[in-house]
């Protein structure tokens, strides 16, 4: 419901609907529930942007964590994993999909074996923060706050 609210603003407010909201894809990256990641990946399919396939693919890994049954988890977490790793192979600079890979990694679990390029997307991320858009160096200051590896400091 707040999603449906937000969408039907941005499109009064003169947004139109082939323009991705970063900020509101980081939100519900974040914090969202089931529903809202799926309304999300929802207004992702008409868009049609370069990166897409990247973000789609980390949503779903995050949409895995809270599905009910194990199969539909795995199947999710390894669907959205390859579209985020081939967004990464496709451009290995973004340093957005490294910090969505960041924040996937080291919230799996470790027995699904998704955890080798922590230290590395760690690294690039803090090399490359300041070239990063207000919204994104937002998204990323937040997910420090809770994370382990990727420090505010060190930025």
């Amino acid at each position: 419901m707040t999603l449906r609210l937000i969408l039907i603003l941005s499109l009064l407010l003169g947004k139109g609907s082939d323009e991705f909201d970063k900020a509101n894809y980081y939100t519900v990256f974040a914090k969202g529930s089931l529903d809202q990641i799926n309304q999300e990946l929802a207004s992702m399919t008409p868009l049609n942007f370069p990166e897409k396939t990247g973000y789609e693919g980390a949503l779903v890994m995050r949409k895995a964590g809270m599905r009910k049954s194990i199969k539909d988890r795995l199947d999710d977490f390894k669907a959205g994993g390859k579209q985020l790793e081939y967004a990464i192979k496709t451009d290995s600079t973004n340093v957005e999909f490294r910090f969505l890979r960041l924040c996937i990694q080291e919230n799996a679990p470790r027995f699904l074996g998704y955890h080798s390029d922590l230290d590395r997307d760690n690294l690039y991320i803090r090399l490359h923060f300041k070239q990063l858009t207000p919204v994104v160096q937002d998204a990323i200051k937040d997910y420090c706050k809770q994370s382990h590896i990727l420090k505010l400091d060190n930025l």
